[in-house]
């Protein structure tokens, strides 16, 4: 079986929006934390506490991220809360997707 769930630019970039602009308060207790941003440029700089790498993270990178754990969530790989309601949470692992791919702090 194979399911499709479509989106406008204008829904996706609402998402991206909801996500990010929770940054940095949405990493203070996380492995990443948001050292730099620009909202207006959309750009994000996060230390990796765990590895003390860092980790740029623009637009391009968020949308593919977002993507990715979109269909994660919806196969059931990760859990994922409603879009009016995202959390500290959901916004770290729409960031890790970002860097990583995948969610690797959980």
């Amino acid at each position: 079986m194979s399911v499709t769930i479509e989106f406008t630019d204008e829904e996706f970039d609402g998402m991206l929006t909801a996500l990010y602009e929770n940054l940095p308060e949405a990493s203070g207790c996380s492995a990443l934390r948001c050292v730099d941003w620009s909202y207006t440029a959309f750009k994000f700089v996060f230390l990796d506490e765990e590895t003390g790498k860092e980790h740029r993270v623009n637009k391009e990178q968020a949308v593919e991220g977002l993507r990715k754990m979109l269909h994660d969530a919806a196969i059931g790989k990760i859990k994922m809360y409603s879009r009016d309601d995202w959390d500290a949470d959901t916004t770290m692992c729409a960031v890790q997707y970002a860097i990583f791919g995948e969610e690797i702090y959980g």
